[in-house]
């Protein structure tokens, strides 16, 4: 009977709200089933193919629950903001560039700037089998340093992407969801502090590009100002 039960299980609705939609593909990345997620992708798309930035609703204890964190701090501390919009990129360019094992080379390549003090990322998982479509999840974990304004700071990430395939309910897409276990170091006697750092990314193939989301939720000190000051957001944002 309870296989039964299981088998007629109806998908989990997607929202048609964007700050809803952040939330509900944050509680889904794991557990979602892809026509559940290729759902909410047809229902994110329209609302990203145009540029727009802001704020997203904070994330609960609920929702902090579904990452493994060494040190969990007040969710509520944590100020979210997105940036969204389309790429030229297509779906697989991006996927491609978000799974990079050198971050930090892709960045100056593109740029001619560097952005990190120092940048090192290993997979934790399987990159072939990703790339060849045995497994739908990658993961890895960077350690980083940066000086993003007076103040330089180490964070360890814990990151990780899922590939959704094509379906009858809709398009391909790629989410990406990362987490700061435990709080980052910093460097001699600063006052700043970086204690909570929550990130989603979603990919959606739009004609022959893509349009891309980016959500993330901290909590941070930076040159005196934390998160919720504008200053703060717009760093974060431009980022």
């Amino acid at each position: 009977m309870l296989l039964l039960l299981l088998a007629c299980k109806q998908p989990d609705q997607a929202p048609e709200d964007l700050d809803a939609l952040f939330h509900w593909f944050w509680t889904h990345y794991d557990t979602g089933t892809d026509e559940e997620l290729r759902a909410g992708g047809a229902n994110l798309a329209p609302l990203i193919e145009a540029a727009s930035q802001g704020l997203v609703t904070n994330l609960d204890k609920e929702e902090q629950d579904l990452v493994e964190l060494d040190q969990p701090g007040d969710p509520a501390e944590a100020t979210g903001v997105y940036v969204a919009g389309p790429m030229a990129c297509t779906l697989e360019d991006l996927e491609a560039i978000y799974s990079h094992v050198d971050q930090e080379e892709l960045f100056e390549s593109a740029t001619g700037r560097e952005s990190y003090d120092a940048y090192e990322r290993h997979y934790t998982s399987d990159f072939d089998a990703y790339m060849a479509r045995t497994t739908p999840f990658l993961t890895w974990v960077t350690t980083y340093t940066v000086t993003p304004v007076l103040s330089t700071y180490t964070a360890v990430i814990d990151g990780g992407m899922r590939f959704i395939p094509a379906g009858e309910e809709g398009e391909s897409l790629v989410v990406q969801r990362s987490v700061l276990p435990a709080p980052a170091t910093f460097e001699g006697n600063s006052n700043d502090f970086f204690e909570q750092d929550y990130q989603l990314d979603i990919i959606i193939p739009v004609g022959s590009a893509a349009a891309h989301a980016y959500v993330t939720w901290r909590d941070l000190q930076s040159a005196g100002l934390e998160d919720e000051s504008n200053g703060v957001q717009n760093i974060l944002l431009d980022g």
